[in-house]
């Protein structure tokens, strides 16, 4: 995981980018597929929750 953060002094801002070792590559054996439903449930979302929860 590589984590980079970079403040300005000229505005009150912060971005935070955070790079994380994902995609098919990172799939265990026998376990074909994971990183693809990973991330489909993860731009879904929990249903019956809002944004805010």
């Amino acid at each position: 995981m590589s984590i980079f953060v970079e403040s300005s002094d000229v505005l009150p801002l912060v971005d935070l980018e955070i790079a994380l070792p994902v995609g098919s590559l990172q799939d265990p054996a026998g376990q074909e597929g994971l990183a693809q439903l990973t991330g489909h449930l993860m731009r879904r979302g929990p249903r019956g929750l809002s944004q805010e929860r």
